[in-house]
């Protein structure tokens, strides 16, 4: 059986007015290039310290696939929910350096951007400015259950809320 060929993307040599001739095309090799992925969410993206966490069951599943090019996770974290900390946080609205579960693969790509308690409704707000950073080619959303479980919003408000992420992820 044959492997698929590499995937390749046609850009101009040079920047002209009018298209260039065919010749003057160049192949940029895509496969080389890693498929940035951000991953939002609310506790059960985040995980607590000692989780696998669904993240790394899901980077350990890709990284044993024959993909046509490396996962890259981005985000601004890396950690999980510490447990209850001992001394005031510095900043209490983020706790992501909570460790993972001891067996967890020392290559595993961590980033995310997940949070204790986060609603839909929350990174409708936030979605923009985290892709502008970031520059992800894909974006995992695993939101929503707070902003119904903690009655912040009904089903057409959640709805509503990531129809809005993903409108402003794609700005």
């Amino acid at each position: 059986m044959t492997s698929p060929p590499s995937p390749v993307v046609l850009t101009p040599a040079s920047s002209s007015p009018s298209p260039p001739p065919l010749d003057s095309l160049q192949l940029e090799d895509v496969s080389l290039k890693p498929l940035r992925i951000l991953i939002l969410g609310d506790s059960m993206t985040q995980g607590q310290e000692g989780d696998h966490t669904w993240r790394y069951r899901l980077w350990h599943w890709l990284s044993t696939q024959s993909l046509t090019r490396p996962i890259q996770f981005v985000g601004p974290y890396t950690g999980t929910m510490t447990p209850n900390p001992v001394s005031p946080l510095p900043d209490p609205n983020i706790n992501a350096s909570g460790g993972y579960a001891l067996d967890v693969d020392s290559e595993f790509d961590s980033h995310h951007c997940s949070g204790w308690g986060w609603a839909a409704w929350q990174m409708k707000g936030m979605v923009y400015d985290l892709v502008t950073k970031w520059q992800p080619d894909l974006v995992l959303c695993m939101l929503g259950f707070n902003d119904m479980g903690w009655n912040v919003s009904d089903a057409a408000g959640t709805l509503e809320s990531i129809r809005d992420i993903v409108l402003n992820a794609r700005k």
